[in-house]
């Protein structure tokens, strides 16, 4: 099951992180978060969103861990190209 509450962060932040970031895959993961936090769950969101469920879960565990910035790109390593 996947957990659809965090206490901490409310829907409004996780709403402004979601319209105003220039990160295309932040804005992708805050607005899956935002269909969670609406009573949806993971398997329905995931087609929506073009993903499958174990990524919009993983998604989910990393928000719970870290908050917004859980959601956020590991830097890539290497040099860029």
């Amino acid at each position: 099951m996947v957990p659809r509450t965090t206490t901490t962060i409310t829907r409004d932040e996780v709403w402004r992180a979601f319209r105003r970031t220039p990160d295309v895959r932040l804005r992708e993961r805050s607005h899956g978060r935002l269909r969670l936090r609406d009573g949806r769950g993971g398997p329905e969101v995931a087609p929506w969103l073009g993903r499958d469920a174990d990524t919009v879960r993983g998604w989910v565990h990393a928000f719970t861990r870290g908050g917004i910035q859980g959601l956020e790109r590991e830097p890539i390593p290497g040099r860029p190209t």
